[in-house]
């Protein structure tokens, strides 16, 4: 198999690194006019060229916000998967390499392409490999089932008579005689980084909620005024992740287009963002009904209080008026 290979990691990384290149990725297939809802990247380094396994590979670092993204692209001809899936690990270990110096997330995505032009009829090419692009697909050296290939094949989106985009949850083989990719690239790469962006959400939320219910458990909100502080904390953890999670789903802005917004929707099901989107909000939920539940202990706390000063007040009137 013949082919260009581009294997993409995708990090969080501490703030957006405003010295860097723009680039605007516009859409090769259509031309909606709302220039402002294009993709805007950072590079930050291009052309950085590596020698792996004899092959000359090119490194793009770029960012999206406060994400880095690591481009690995080379030429391959492998014959089996295996020979293929083993070269891609070799470019994830040099890419991690180029990471470090950003300060990366330990959470990271990764996503690779297989890009094609050179061929007569995809759908031709396809069936003469389909067992190998499944594999490639589903980052499976061991082989897959006729049934799985078959299905494998069949998340396909096609826009004119020449191209093809089959869409996994670990990679796309994207088929094009033009070699127009990169916007295609690109908004599966959001999609990425809207994926690893809810799961580092996930997790900090998960994180917070666990300290909470250390101080919830018998004897941990023993003093009274600690119940208001407490409050603070929750509706702090609370509104900052409902901020986060707007930026997420903000954070690709699609053109408007048919195609492009069908290659998101198909990348989105297949990373799973709405049910990733769905854990996010039920620990979001977890905290709210947490709050309620301590403002009703704070409001019988003080009910309870004004109930004690209350009786004070009556006892000590009733003192002063007591002949001495």
């Amino acid at each position: 198999m013949r082919a260009t290979i581009v294997h993409t990691l995708i990090y969080s990384i501490p703030k957006e690194i405003e010295k860097a290149k723009p680039e605007v990725v516009k859409p090769a297939r259509s031309s909606p006019n709302y220039e402002e809802y294009f993709p805007m990247f950072r590079i930050l380094e291009q052309g950085v060229a590596k020698e792996i396994a004899g092959k000359k590979v090119t490194f793009m670092l770029k960012v999206f916000e406060d994400n880095l993204i690591v481009e690995a692209e080379t030429y391959f001809d492998f014959k089996t998967a295996q020979a293929i899936l083993d070269f891609k690990e070799l470019l994830s270990e040099e890419s991690k390499k180029f990471a470090k110096k950003y300060k990366p997330s330990s959470f990271f995505e990764e996503y690779t392409f297989y890009l094609k032009k050179d061929y007569d009829n995809a759908q031709g090419y396809i069936n003469a490999n389909k067992n190998t692009i499944a594999a490639l697909l589903k980052d499976e050296k061991s082989g897959l089932t006729q049934k799985e290939v078959d299905s494998t094949l069949l998340n396909r989106i096609t826009y004119g008579k020449e191209d093809l985009t089959i869409i996994e949850w670990d990679g796309a083989f994207l088929f094009d005689k033009e070699g127009e990719f990169k916007d295609t690239i690109s908004i599966i790469e959001l999609a990425n980084v809207q994926l690893l962006n809810l799961r580092l959400l996930d997790n900090s939320l998960q994180d917070d909620i666990g300290k909470i219910k250390d101080q919830l458990e018998p004897g941990g909100l023993r003093s009274f005024f600690r119940l208001s502080k407490f409050m603070k904390d929750i509706i702090k953890v609370r509104t900052q992740s409902v901020i986060e999670l707007d930026s997420i789903d903000n954070s690709l802005k699609l053109y408007g287009d048919w195609y492009s917004a069908r290659v998101y929707d198909m990348a989105a099901r297949k990373l799973y963002l709405e049910r990733w989107r769905s854990n996010v909000e039920k620990k979001l939920n977890v905290l709210k009904d947490i709050y309620e539940m301590i403002a009703h202990r704070m409001s019988e706390n003080y009910n309870l209080l004004l109930e004690f000063t209350i009786v004070v007040l009556i006892v000590l009137e009733i003192l002063l008026f007591l002949p001495t």
